[in-house]
């Protein structure tokens, strides 16, 4: 499947202030540039290959792991990839569900 597009939604945008804000808060500048830099890498490899993560509720989403404690869930549709939310991997489920609908 080719991806002409990458979409995100605008409770990936607030997970993703979220998150940084966290990590320029409690580490450093550094340790936020390279989760960035991450994302943007993880994004290229998921425009070449979509379905690299793994299978989340009857294939509707998938998850990467960013690093132990960060996921980033997307889903696949016509040539699309939407990133929905970045999650961190200590917080209860139930209220992943809840954030992305699942």
């Amino acid at each position: 499947m080719r991806i002409n597009q990458v979409v995100w939604s605008s409770l990936a945008i607030q997970s993703l202030n979220e998150t940084n804000t966290f990590l320029l808060n409690f580490w450093t500048e550094d340790v936020s540039d390279r989760f960035l830099a991450s994302i943007d890498e993880i994004i290229e490899i998921l425009k070449k290959n979509p379905s690299l993560g793994s299978n989340i509720e009857k294939l509707i989403y998938r998850r990467v792991l960013l690093n132990k404690h960060i996921s980033l869930f997307y889903k696949v549709e016509k040539g699309k990839i939407t990133i929905l939310l970045f999650w961190d991997n200590r917080q209860d489920p139930k209220m992943l569900k809840e954030k992305i609908k699942l």
